[in-house]
Formats: structure tokens, sequence, C-alpha cells
């Protein structure tokens, strides 16, 4: 992948638009590979009035593709893709279904639930991969062995700088920190807030999915609901981010419900 409005260079009275190498790639990239161990139970009781479905897994997936820092010798290309990460996903789903029929009419309700955790066991040099930027908080994600896939990476609360003195007593965080804001853990105890005292503070994965299903069938007519959710999953709220919530706009701030 080639630019070809980067460099200008002139030979003799001419200018020839010169080209860049946008982004570096790789011949020997080949597919991921996966491995799964499953155990399950099948039951079914009263002539398969109520069915019940058992399923305990761990998947390995290898030779993921991530991006691999090269040399700033190399240039200022995107680094290629490698294959150099694995990922490990364990877990249970269980399913439970009732059936019966009443006269001309059938009944049918099922109800699933299931809960995955999810690992990375390597990556590319040990080399962690940031994301999810959040305006001038940077990246609010990490990516890196012994944690979730895309984790999230802040800062630890620790509760609310009430005076100026509490501020000046306190380790530094930004020339704008005033009574009222948000006050932060110094985790290095170098006396300053920075990227090295951000840490590992929750997952996107949920703790758990659920799902209920209802159907009732009248002669031609069918009546169904269909319910689900997760729970325990952690969310990020970029509307109360400093930088939303500092500027100077002519409405108000966001607010959020729980």
């Amino acid at each position: 992948m080639v630019s070809t409005g980067n460099y200008v260079y002139t030979f003799g009275d001419q200018v020839a638009t010169g080209a860049s190498i946008l982004e570096t790639g790789n011949q020997n990239i080949r597919w991921e590979t996966s491995t799964q161990s499953n155990l399950g139970l099948d039951m079914s009781l009263w002539n398969d009035k109520l069915t019940l479905t058992t399923d305990l897994f761990i998947k390995r997936t290898d030779d993921i593709l991530v991006r691999v820092p090269i040399p700033q010798a190399g240039g200022g290309s995107r680094p290629p893709f490698v294959n150099a990460a694995s990922v490990e996903n364990k877990g249970i789903e269980l399913g439970l279904n009732y059936r019966q029929r009443l006269g001309k009419s059938t009944l049918n309700i099922g109800a699933n639930i299931s809960s995955i955790s999810n690992k990375v066991v390597s990556i590319a040099d040990s080399e962690p991969i940031s994301g999810g930027f959040g305006l001038s908080d940077g990246p609010i994600t990490r990516t890196e062995a012994g944690y979730p896939v895309g984790s999230f990476y802040i800062w630890e609360m620790e509760g609310i700088f009430q005076s100026q003195e509490e501020i000046d007593a306190s380790p530094f965080q930004t020339t704008f920190t005033r009574p009222g804001d948000v006050k932060f853990k110094d985790l290095n105890g170098d006396n300053k807030i920075d990227d090295k005292d951000r840490a590992h503070a929750g997952s996107p994965f949920p703790d758990f999915s659920y799902g209920l299903t209802m159907g009732l069938t009248l002669g031609n007519l069918d009546i169904s609901t269909l319910i689900q959710g997760v729970y325990g999953n952690d969310i990020y709220f970029l509307y109360g981010n400093f930088a939303y919530e500092t500027q100077l706009r002519g409405f108000n701030s966001y607010g959020s419900h729980s």
C-alpha cells in the first residue's frame, strides 16, 4: 500500500510526487488454529416433555493475527500482521426445555444460561495491545497475557478531592485539578498520576448470559416470547470522560441511568 502525497521531490525544474509505504505486508501469514474439548450430558424425562442439555468446554485458539512492532529503522509504516497470539475460552452452557400438549394446543417453555471465561494465553513478544481510545485519557483497554481480551486498563478512583489543601498534599494529577474532581490512586508510589498508575479494572465479557423462550400454539395461531440478557460485564462510560464534561458547551452535561 502506498501514498502519493506525502513526499515531493524536485528533479531539475520539474516537481515530482513521491510515494511512501503505509503498511508492511507479510506473505507468511496463515489461518489460525483451534483445539476444543467438550463434556456433555443430555437428559429427557416424561416421554421427552422435559429435556436438559449440559455442555462443559475448553477452547484454545492459536496463531491469532496481531500487529508486531518493527524497529524505527523500518520506517513509519504500520507494523505487519503476524500469527503470534493465543487465547483460551472455557465455560459451561445449560439448557432446559419443557413441552406439553394441552388438547389441540402445545405449550413450550425453554431456558438457557451460559458462562464463559476468556483469557489471553500469550501474545507476540509479550507486547500488550492498547485500544478503545477515550479522547484525552488515551487508550482505555489493554490486551495482554493473563487477562481477558480488551480488559479495561484505567486509573483507580480512591475518592473526591474536598479542598485545595488535599490536592496539594496528594500525588500530582494535572494543573487543572480542583476540589470536586476525582482523586486517583498512586499505584507505583512515584508521587504523580500518569500512565504507570493504570491497572486492569474490569472485563467487557459478562459473568453469564441467559435466555427464556415461551411459546403457545392454538390451532393456526402461534404466540411466542423471547427474553435474553447478560449480567456482570463492565462498561466504560465515555460520556462521563473528563474531556467531555469540561468543554465549554451550550447545553447540559450528559446523565446516566442504572
